[in-house]
């Protein structure tokens, strides 16, 4: 049976880099509480994005995840040089439980620990019924199909207006970006197949500019922000069905901005 840290053992111990099991707890509750800076310097960069962390910050907050302290971790396996856990969260009433697999690495066994890679793909579909009624294209976090990881929002059919949700998504980008006002982001604007090309690429345009501009007004040099606009060129799900018919359910995931974070 896999070791469990339970409810009574303390979230930080002096020997944290040494011990993978609570090394694992810390950075989990680093994200939990929104520490993205504290959390990122335990993770190995060349393999965890920082959008990915910046979609678990999301996840976490909007989905009212806590820690299980039933049972935060189970231990998966346990090696001198790789560890790896599920880690369990609760709903904020501690009714409903999701979890998410996380392993961490060491080149050798006096080395510290890092966070080397994080599967959602089960978390994921927890917070797309809680969250966006089962919706499983309505993710923050997609592949980047250069490579990586892009946060997500989304839009009404005809609207570049920022909802309360993406308001409020966008305000933990915020909070990231005022960490280092020298790094660059890049916001792609996207639209679904209905309207002329002239107007979907000037409406992916405005989606961008609103971003942007919330940015702006929260505290975000412009000068950080690149914008881009794409029209309906590039979109995530087919806007059709396979016999020819509307297909929603595509166009809702395909009126969208993309960001693309460089900490």
């Amino acid at each position: 049976m896999g070791k469990k840290l339970t409810a009574g053992d303390p979230p930080s111990l002096p020997n944290v880099n040494n011990d993978a099991l609570n090394y694992t707890y810390t950075f989990l509750s680093r994200l939990i509480k929104q520490d993205f800076k504290n959390a990122k310097a335990m993770v190995d960069h060349s393999n965890i994005s920082d959008a990915k962390l910046a979609a678990m910050c999301i996840i976490f907050e909007e989905a009212a995840y806590k820690i299980d302290k039933e049972k935060p971790l189970r231990s998966l396996f346990m090696r001198d040089t790789a560890a790896g856990f599920y880690a369990n969260v609760v709903s904020s009433d501690g009714e409903k439980s999701a979890q998410f697999s996380i392993i961490t690495q060491r080149q050798k066994k006096s080395d510290s620990w890092r966070v080397y890679e994080i599967n959602l793909d089960q978390l994921l579909g927890d917070y797309a019924k809680r969250v966006s009624g089962g919706d499983i294209y309505y993710s923050p976090l997609l592949k980047n199909p250069h490579g990586g990881d892009t946060l997500v929002i989304y839009f009404e059919f005809d609207s570049e207006g920022l909802t309360p949700r993406t308001q409020k998504q966008l305000s933990i980008v915020t909070r990231l970006l005022k960490l280092d006002p020298n790094k660059a982001i890049t916001i792609s604007g996207h639209t679904d197949a209905k309207g002329s090309k002239e107007y979907n690429a000037n409406l992916s345009a405005q989606r961008a500019q609103a971003v942007k501009d919330f940015f702006a007004t929260h505290g975000v040099s412009p000068e950080q922000v690149i914008t881009e606009s794409h029209g309906s060129q590039h979109p995530r799900v087919s806007n059709t069905l396979t016999d020819g018919s509307d297909n929603p359910d595509g166009r809702r995931a395909n009126r969208r901005t993309e960001i693309y974070l460089d900490f």
